[in-house]
């Protein structure tokens, strides 16, 4: 019974291994079958991709595996009417070293080494490295090199995830082509230690600071701050591109792909040339630096301009500031949100200042410093009452309507002549008192007589006076391509009418304020034959040339401006420019000093002194105006403002006796030589090393 039993109990065992083995083998069977169902679909799909969609496949693939980037625009070029370079881009190349590659790490330690003498060697392979690249000709640290030691040997540490470091820059187009030829050979003795050089496109100015105040300036962000660079912003600058990379699935290997793969090329800025001319204003810029310090006076100005059709052949004002410095006058301030203060004055403090937590009550504001003005272009900005440089331009219009003639006497008999007009009886002085053959109209401008001009004004009344001041356009734009004021006319505003002793003030250029511009622009009507024009810089964009006016405008007859440029040749021969040595050149022009007023009247001792002519007076090729506000010691303008103007005329027309500026005009050539810009073409070498910043290293970092 027990054997029975004993047999039995065996059989239900080997039927129980039987059963486990059957569900296992379903299952398996079950599993297996799951599993080639699965490799089957995606065999069918892989085939369906590869023979029905695969160039669909292959587009999609490519295009999860690219990149774009911002390619910058060339920022149009500025070149004066001789083709000298005032303001370019130009290829500047940043230098980043590997510190791995250089350190030579990645090629792990070798056997036999100890890791501390393995970390000795990394740190000396990379200040041989370091070293000869800083004697490589045309390389520019950015940082003491000692520091930057330092770092790139900090860097070099696995656990700083540094890939680059920039360390400095080269500048010109020979330095970078024996850069490159100088880093193959490196990696072919020491392995990979240098990135592609990175090229990018920084503003030049060649010739410095000449023609700072024209041409204008830009910051280090790169935000055009003011001059022509401001005012030709949208023409200047390009339209960036997009450029398309291929990468892997990490963002490494990038190199750029055919064009037409979905790039768009950056389209270049257009370039400006002016009529500015260099060597003029190379003299002019001498001159005006000296005029001030011989002067002592607060401004001295000037700008010379072609009287044929407005184009500015030079401009400049000192003091000024120094390239590179304009942005400091601008300041970042904080306004409250409700910027009323209990005393209904703004309050403004800097930054720093803001209570913590209470930012979101403040906003931003930027502060211009009130020198920002004076360091500017004076003869577009400066409003002045022009003196007696109005006389000859009253003549002008009292000669074209035949009120007067040159003889017409005039009655001045001393020093002090009193002039009634309406309700208005103004007492006039004079310098100079007219005597004799002088006593007319001509004797009135050429010894620039406030008496006899007054009795000219007395002639032609308000009304007559009034329209020559709207026909010369005082007191409106001129139109030039820069930043200019208006000036004013009596009568235009309110605060300012016109009454009889207005009229009696005109003709010696009181009670209305003009810029240099706008008296250049009058003196130019007188030297072209009685036309206005429209002052500008800019003659050409691109190559083609811009329409600067809508038309000349005739306000004073071709016989009366004749007769005007004689009497004013007159003025530098015998009159109150008698003693500038203009025969040469042909001098003719007028001086004019004006006194400064408050609510207390005239102003001890402060004056303004201007000079405007033109040479050769029987054919004017240049119209010249100089300023010089509140000199010190002697303040006629025929010491202080017509001087400087005779020289720099001398020096544009040829005066063989006045050479003194021919080594400063053959200095211009300097920066004639415009080096060629090089786009360095793409590799498949890791180029993910971001943007230049030298204290802040590459946004880049290896990927482990």
């Amino acid at each position: 019974m027990s054997i029975w039993r004993s047999r039995l109990y065996q059989g239900r065992k080997i039927d129980n291994v039987h059963r486990r083995h059957d569900r296992l083998s379903v299952r398996l069977g079950i599993l297996f079958s799951t599993f080639l169902i699965f490799f089957s679909v995606i065999f069918a799909r892989c085939a369906w991709l590869t023979i029905a969609q695969g160039e669909e496949g292959v587009a999609r693939q490519s295009r999860y595996s690219r990149s774009s980037e911002w390619v910058p625009a060339r920022r149009g070029m500025i070149v004066d009417g001789r083709g000298f370079i005032l303001a370019r881009d130009c290829s500047r190349w940043v230098i980043a070293i590997d510190p791995w590659g250089a350190s030579g790490r990645l090629g792990g330690r070798k056997r036999g080494v100890s890791r501390e003498q393995f970390e000795v060697d990394c740190s000396a392979r990379i200040k041989e490295v370091w070293t000869d690249l800083c004697r490589f000709e045309g390389f520019v640290p950015l940082r003491d090199p000692v520091e930057t030691l330092a770092e790139l040997i900090r860097d070099q540490n696995p656990t700083t995830k540094r890939q680059y470091r920039v360390v400095g820059t080269l500048d010109s187009v020979e330095a970078y082509q024996r850069f490159l030829r100088y880093r193959d050979e490196v990696h072919r003795v020491r392995g990979s230690s240098f990135p592609l050089p990175r090229e990018e496109s920084v503003r030049e100015y060649p010739l410095g600071e000449l023609a700072l105040q024209v041409v204008g300036d830009r910051s280090r962000s790169g935000t055009a701050l003011f001059g022509l660079e401001l005012a030709f912003e949208e023409v200047l600058t390009g339209q960036r591109g997009i450029e398309i990379e291929q990468v892997d699935a990490i963002g490494r290997n990038r190199y750029s792909l055919h064009d037409g793969d979905g790039g768009v090329g950056a389209i270049s800025g257009k370039d400006l040339e002016l009529t500015l001319e260099v060597p003029a204003q190379l003299v002019l810029e001498k001159v005006l630096e000296e005029a001030l310090q011989n002067t002592g006076a607060r401004m001295v100005s000037g700008l010379v301009m072609d009287p044929r059709d407005g184009g500015i052949v030079a401009a400049a004002s000192f003091p000024t500031c120094a390239r590179g410095t304009f942005g400091h006058y601008f300041h970042a301030m904080k306004v409250p949100i409700d910027s009323e203060g209990a005393s209904g004055e703004e309050v403004v403090i800097s930054p720093s200042e803001v209570p913590p937590g209470e930012e979101h009550l403040w906003i931003d504001k930027t502060i211009v410093d009130p020198e920002a003005f004076d360091v500017q272009l004076m003869p577009s900005l400066f409003a002045m009452e022009p003196g007696s440089t109005m006389k000859p331009l009253v003549l002008a219009r009292a000669l074209d309507l035949g009120e007067v003639t040159l003889d017409t006497p005039v009655p001045v008999t001393g020093r002090h002549t009193w002039i009634r007009y309406g309700r208005a009886n103004r007492k006039y002085t004079d310098s100079h008192v007219l005597e004799g053959d002088e006593c007319n109209v001509r004797g009135a401008v050429v010894q620039s007589s406030n008496g006899g001009m007054g009795y000219v004004a007395k002639v032609l009344g308000s009304e007559v006076l009034r329209d020559l001041l709207r026909d010369l356009q005082f007191g409106e734009y001129t139109g030039i391509d820069l930043s200019e004021e208006r000036g004013r006319r009596p009568g235009q505003w309110r605060a300012f009418p016109w009454t009889d002793h207005t009229t009696l003030s005109i003709p010696i250029g009181y009670e209305f304020l003009v810029t240099q511009l706008q008296l250049a622009r009058a003196f130019s009507a007188i030297a072209n034959g009685g036309s206005l024009v429209t002052p500008h810089l800019v003659r050409k964009v691109n190559g083609r040339l811009v329409a600067n006016s809508s038309g000349r405008t005739r306000i004073f007859s071709e016989k009366s401006t004749k007769v005007v440029r004689e009497v004013l040749r007159d003025a530098v021969k015998i009159g109150t420019g008698k003693g500038l040595r203009g025969d040469a050149i042909r001098l003719a022009g007028k001086t004019g000093t004006a006194k400064h007023y408050d609510l207390n009247g005239a102003i001890p001792g402060k004056y303004t002194s201007t000079f405007a002519g033109f040479a050769p007076f029987d054919d004017p090729r240049y119209v010249i105006v100089i300023t010089v506000d509140l000199p010190q010691g002697q303040y006629y303008a025929s010491k202080t403002a017509a001087p400087a103007a005779c020289q720099i005329l001398q020096a544009l027309l040829g005066d063989e006796d006045e050479d003194r500026f021919a080594e400063l005009l053959s200095d211009a050539l300097a920066g004639a030589h415009q080096p060629s810009i090089i786009s360095t073409p793409r590799s498949e070498e890791d180029r993910e090393w971001g943007a230049a910043d030298s204290s802040r290293g590459m946004r880049g970092s290896r990927q482990d």
